[in-house]
């Protein structure tokens, strides 16, 4: 069965990686997609992902990729195993299209979007020859999304595969209670922000938020609203999930927490979401 993914009059490509800008990798990886598919727009969703780091790429992409036109394809690379027996993927989902190594990077979107195709990347008359043992952004990502973007069906990368055959991230904790949610940090961005698995509307607005074993308090309107520089602040971050903040600082650094620390919420009686007014 085809599948039928709307494309944007000028398409576009959104790259994900942790390859920076210090070295040549990110230019290279430009040029050798716009030498297959001159007219592609190519937006920096960011370079910056934390080296390796596998779960704050998946977070990025998923939360991201909403915001971008029907038919773009994304482009996502933080592969620790390059040169491996890894398989690479497109993912098909939400009229969208992801091209990455199968190690977790599509997590969410495979958990949160259905229906979800999937297909293996083994089609090589797509990729750039030789294919380096350490570059496969370059010889085999980026010229399949290239061709992608361009008009390339899907079903031409490479055979099908069941959703649960791919590689999948561990789910981050949440336990929901009648008076009291546990959850974690999934990300932390360049500011020190601290960004929860708890979206907005489970939020009550007597809850008490405590990170680790700090208490923080109720939740505020902004960093701002914290009072003064270095007080930890719990805010409804643009993402739409509960983060801890600091006002012109670093609530990273100044709870010495991260992805993974702890987040408790607990309030009192049949208390209602909080109001963004």
């Amino acid at each position: 069965m085809l599948v039928t993914v709307m494309a944007p009059e000028i398409p576009v490509i959104s790259l994900t990686t942790d390859f920076g800008l210090e070295d040549a990798y990110t230019g290279i990886l430009k040029a050798v997609i716009l030498s297959i598919c001159a007219k592609a727009r190519l937006v920096d969703l960011t370079h910056n992902i934390p080296a390796f780091d596998v779960g704050a790429a998946a977070w990025i992409l998923a939360n991201a990729y909403p915001h971008f036109p029907a038919g773009t394809v994304h482009l996502a690379v933080v592969d620790p195993q390059v040169g491996s027996q890894q398989r690479g993927l497109l993912i098909v989902a939400d009229n969208h299209l992801f091209v990455g190594p199968d190690n977790g990077i599509f997590s969410q979107i495979v958990r949160h979007k259905h229906p979800v195709k999937v297909y293996e990347l083994v089609e090589s008359r797509f990729w750039r020859k030789p294919v380096s043992t350490t570059f496969h952004a370059r010889d085999i990502y980026g010229p399949v999304a290239a061709q992608l973007a361009c008009g390339q069906e899907p079903e031409s990368v490479g055979p099908p595969l069941s959703a649960d055959e791919i590689i999948l991230l561990p789910e981050p904790a949440f336990i929901r209670k009648a008076r009291s949610i546990v959850a974690e940090v999934v990300y932390e961005d360049s500011f020190g922000n601290l960004v929860t698995n708890i979206p907005a509307d489970l939020v009550p607005q007597d809850a008490c938020v405590s990170l680790e074993s700090v208490r923080i308090g109720c939740v505020s309107r902004s960093y701002f609203s914290a009072g003064r520089k270095g007080q930890l602040v719990a805010i409804f971050g643009s993402h739409g999930f509960l983060e801890i903040g600091a006002f012109k600082a670093s609530a990273s650094k100044l709870a010495k927490a991260g992805r993974g620390s702890c987040v408790s919420l607990s309030w009192d009686g049949d208390a209602q979401a909080v109001e963004d007014s």
